[in-house]
């Protein structure tokens, strides 16, 4: 069997760079040497290395302790390179090998005689030297075998999925095999008197690169294959060297070498500065010069001497800036416009069009067909292979269990037309599969598999718009109440997409999140197949024992208590996690709510329960949005208690989330406002009734809502209703109390309101229960609050001013004391301070058993 021409070349072109290379030929020469002067090399290492180093030692306990110590630093030497996956060069890993082999062979031989240790006189002290070979041979065969894995490793599924361009014909899945043979033979018989220039064009990560690598595997022998990837130079004037410095290299060629050079410095001398021009003209002026020309001619000989094809592939064309892609143009068509070459360039159309407009904006692309001679764009094919491409990288990333879920979206038309309209290319395929696998992971409990798809595929072609959606949904996400009903039987609310507000967001927001009037349309209906609108046809949803036998209904994203949990992949520790959260919210159990709140404070999570509270605004039932509002209750009253904690924050969120909250809660009664509002306001008023939580931090919260509101007021509870919560909280407390303390002072002080004249005020049924309280249980109590005392003198102050509009008042209110002796005291303190125009004056409380409450 003849042996086949293209084997041959392939056989010559390694025996040349083999007999090319130094540091091979001086290794053989260290290998063949010795056997072929074998007696002379011997002598000559046994005469000035052995005999005066190794021969002469004396042998003695002391000199193996020696050689033992440097044999021990030997050993972990190499294991502490080993340990760090340190490597040697394989020139000299190779040296040390061959040299230690022929050490071996001699020291096996008999002839030399060194040396040898005392306690084990089998052993020379040289010998502990073949450490060094043997661990050089070690590593050698663990870099290969680390060499081989890497080379034999698919992507795993703990790793990441790479976008690296297939390498063999096996593995093209995409059907473009033939068609790149079809080029390929066309290449094979095509040897032009001049270049012949060929357009691979396909949008990023379409396959470009592994569509070269199936036509250079389907070229023949007598093809010398130049890869020139421009994007590896680091400025545009190395284009021309790196270009030519490579086809030197491939050519392998004295000659041609020769002239290369001369017309790379003559394409490149304009560059040249000042010092550089006089030389080169002084060496034209004495040795005389040749015209770019005739060294290109000179060139193109030795090329056709060469009888081979030169095939030039040439990649990322489209990543190069303008000025190097028109650098490449000219390289293309007049640099390197040899015989016999053919280039095979990669680009995105487009891309370089737009380029090409800034020198010939006139009929650019007519331009581009004067470069290339024939133009194959790359071949579609069946969107099925995306599916399973994707299919099959998923499976292999993720855990068996969602094997089915992958294979339920893919057979759903629905879903398939979002994937279809997001996914384009495989490096779409690889570039959303690698992130998406890691957060689906972090919440493959908590959501639905389609749901969550859908929305990172819209996160991956508009980013903007997924932000949008979680962030500004409050703009065009509408809620409808189901027949799905909750454990308590109530009817749960899903969301669905206003598609008339959405599109009118989309276009007054369109130059901020950076879309075309295009986009609208497609974005519109890609998020309207994830938020659907309600059918009118009645639900037909089903329970078991209080859960659903429909579970998709339970995670889905259109469940407004689920919806946060398909943007938060924050599940690390010390961070409290949507995931959390939403348990806790579904058990609709406040009980279970306040456990979770009080855990969630001793773990110093506050500020993050408080953000989760703030960013709740969407509601499956009524009584989701109770709990909401008692769990804020509850954490309010925790921060009341902790008082080193800023639980104004809290307060601003409840407020405005009890205010802002209504719109959301209209549509739980058919849109009917008048209903709901009055309903809402029953729910907030009930919700503010229960004894269970600190009526002191109850009232602080209302009083910051009176006080914030002013002139504008628009909280669900109307002023007079809390006015009278405010009654009911100072009632409930003084049942409670028979003294007066700093909390009952503290919770009469939330009961002060400003007037329209900026006067201080108080309820009269709430200064009414303050003054009976006082003479029924401690009158001296309430002076000791109301009577001050600075540098030694006295005068009516505390609340005296609030509680008394005029001084009769307060005189009337004194002549009420049963306690004779108290009463005449105080009467004679009142007669002198009106008679001083209610200022400081002295007085002597001596004998009288109030204790002064106040120094300045």
């Amino acid at each position: 069997m003849i042996f086949p021409q293209f084997k041959k070349d392939i056989i010559q072109k390694y025996l040349f760079e083999v007999i090319s290379n130094r540091k091979i030929i001086f290794l053989s020469a260290v290998a063949i040497l010795p056997i072929l002067f074998n007696k002379y090399f011997e002598s000559i290492l046994n005469e000035y290395i052995g005999k005066p180093i190794f021969q002469n030692l004396e042998s003695s306990y002391f000199s193996d302790i020696i050689f033992l110590v440097i044999s021990i630093l030997l050993f972990f030497y190499y294991r502490y390179k080993y340990k760090n996956d340190h490597y040697f060069s394989s020139f000299d890993s190779s040296l040390v090998i061959v040299i230690g082999f022929w050490y071996f062979i001699y020291r096996c031989s008999g002839g030399w005689h060194y040396s040898r240790f005392w306690f084990m006189p089998i052993l020379s002290y040289l010998d502990i030297f073949l450490i060094v070979p043997l661990a050089h041979i070690f590593f050698c065969i663990k870099r290969c075998t680390l060499q081989k894995q890497a080379e034999n490793q698919e992507d795993t599924k703990k790793g990441f999925q790479t976008d690296k361009p297939i390498e063999e014909l096996s593995d093209e899945k995409l059907g473009r095999g033939n068609y790149a043979q079809k080029i390929a033979e066309q290449i094979n018989d095509s040897f032009p008197k001049e270049s012949f220039a060929i357009g691979i064009t396909g949008k990023w990560g379409s396959g470009k690169t592994s569509f070269l690598h199936l036509i250079k595997k389907k070229l023949n022998g007598n093809t010398i294959i130049v890869d020139f990837n421009a994007w590896h130079s680091h400025e545009t004037k190395n284009l021309i060297t790196d270009f030519f410095d490579l086809l030197k290299a491939e050519l392998n060629d004295g000659s041609v070498s020769q002239h290369i050079n001369l017309y790379v410095k003559q394409l490149t001398a304009v560059d040249d500065n000042i010092y550089f021009k006089t030389i080169d003209f002084l060496q034209k002026t004495i040795f005389g010069t040749q015209s770019t020309q005739e060294i290109f001619d000179r060139i193109n000989a030795s090329i056709k001497r060469l009888n081979k094809q030169i095939v030039i592939f040439i990649d990322d064309l489209d990543r190069l800036d303008n000025k190097e892609i028109i650098e490449i143009i000219k390289l293309i068509r007049i640099s390197a416009n040899f015989k016999n070459t053919v280039f095979v360039v990669a680009f995105d159309k487009g891309y370089v069009i737009n380029a090409i407009a800034e020198i010939n904006p006139h009929e650019k692309e007519r331009f581009l067909e004067k470069i290339f001679q024939a133009e194959f764009p790359l071949p579609t094919f069946e969107k099925n292979r995306f599916r399973s491409i994707m299919i099959e990288k998923l499976k292999s990333k993720l855990n068996n269990n969602y094997h089915i879920e992958i294979d339920k979206y893919f057979s759903d038309i629905s879903h398939l037309e979002i994937f279809e309209r997001c996914i384009h290319t495989l490096r779409d395929v690889t570039i959303f599969t690698n992130p998406f696998c890691i957060n689906f992971e972090q919440v493959a409990e908590d959501v639905l598999f389609a749901d969550f798809f859908n929305v990172e595929l819209i996160k991956l072609k508009y980013h903007t718009i997924y932000t949008v959606l979680f962030e500004e949904n409050k703009y065009f996400l509408s809620i409808y109440k189901s027949n799905v009903l909750s454990n308590n039987n109530s009817k749960l609310n899903f969301l669905y997409l206003d598609e008339t507000k959405f599109k009118e967001y989309l276009k007054s927001n369109a130059s901020k999140l950076k879309i075309t009037t295009d986009n609208i349309e497609e974005i519109n209906s890609l998020v309207s197949k994830i938020f659907f609108q309600p059918k009118k046809t009645p639900l037909t949803f089903y329970f078991e024992n209080d859960e659903l036998i429909n579970t998709e209904n339970i995670q889905s994203i259109r469940r407004p208590s689920n919806f946060y949990i398909y943007s938060s992949m924050r599940l690390t520790e010390g961070v409290l996690s949507e995931r959390d959260f939403k348990n806790v919210r579904k058990s609709e159990n406040i009980n279970d709510f306040k456990i979770a709140i009080k855990n969630w404070i001793d773990k110093n999570l506050i500020d993050e329960l408080i953000l989760k509270f703030e960013i709740t605004n969407l509601y499956d039932s009524l009584e989701d949005f109770e709990l909401i509002i008692k769990g804020m209750l509850e954490l309010g009253q925790h921060l009341f208690l902790l008082e080193k904690f800023d639980r104004f924050h809290l307060y601003q969120v409840l407020r405005n989330k009890l205010q802002n909250n209504f719109k959301n809660i209209v549509e739980f009664y058919q849109n009917d406002e008048l209903t709901a509002k009055h309903e809402y306001n029953k729910i907030i008023l009930r919700i503010f009734e229960d004894d269970e939580y600190n009526s002191i931090f109850k009232a602080e919260f209302l009083h910051v809502v009176m006080k914030a509101e002013g002139q504008s007021y628009n909280f669900p509870i109307d002023e007079q209703n809390i006015l009278d919560l405010l009654f009911y909280f100072f009632n409930d407390f003084c049942n409670a109390n028979f003294v007066f303390n700093k909390e009952l002072w503290d919770l009469y002080k939330l009961c002060i309101f400003v007037n329209e004249h900026g006067r201080d005020f108080c309820d009269e049924r709430v200064n009414e229960l303050v003054k009976s309280f006082a003479l029924e249980h401690d009158i001296i109590g309430f002076f000791e609050k109301n009577i001050v005392k600075y540098n030694g003198k006295y005068r009516f102050g505390g609340f005296i001013n609030e509680l008394f509009q005029t001084t009769d008042q307060l005189k009337s209110f004194i002549n009420k004391v049963t306690d004779p002796i108290l009463k005449t005291t105080l009467l004679t303190f009142y007669e002198k301070s009106e008679k001083n125009k209610f200022i400081l004056i002295d007085f002597d409380f001596s004998g009288i058993i109030i204790p002064v409450s106040l120094v300045l």
